[in-house]
């Protein structure tokens, strides 16, 4: 992680985070760890609703606000239907939490999740963040990547990624 990573991170205790929650958890305890957040809205599959409400309200070191929602998946319209809940919970963030870094996670649940949290993160121009274990060092545990979206939203604009149709 480099040094503005590390400094984004030191300044953005008690942030608001929508994170995806899939069979792990692991980068869930990791989030909670390193960004001390003030609210966090777990996204998880019907399927996993009941486990992963249990598995947040067993957390003794979380003492910040939580909300769990299902996102509807492997179905035709799952990524509009995940983009349209994941940005209405992040318009009810914003306005519940004024002032406050909201951060995207796009570790765990499913591979559409991921692209649907990802998506919205850049509408909104909002962090994201990815949990991802040192495959050099098995000992070295887990480090955060952030992803600077409104940097990334400014060159898919300007054209300077580009691509075929």
């Amino acid at each position: 992680m480099n040094s503005e990573s590390q400094d984004e991170i030191k300044n953005s205790k008690g942030s608001v985070h929508l994170l995806l929650v899939g069979q792990s958890k692991g980068h869930i305890s990791k989030v909670l760890e390193i960004f001390e957040p003030t609210h966090i809205d777990l996204f998880t599959t019907t399927e996993l609703f009941l486990q992963v409400s249990e598995f947040i309200t067993s957390m003794n070191s979380y003492h910040g606000t939580h909300h769990v929602c299902v996102i509807p998946s492997f179905r035709e319209n799952s990524i509009y239907s995940g983009i349209s809940i994941i940005y209405s919970r992040y318009k009810n963030l914003k306005s519940r939490f004024p002032g406050m870094r909201i951060y995207f996670g796009i570790t765990g649940g499913t591979n559409t999740m991921a692209v649907e949290m990802a998506l919205t993160a850049v509408m909104t121009e909002e962090s994201i963040h990815y949990v991802v274990k040192d495959s050099d060092n098995d000992n070295a545990g887990e480090n955060i990547i952030l992803f600077n979206t409104e940097e990334l939203n400014k060159i898919i604009k300007n054209g300077t990624i580009g691509g075929g149709r």
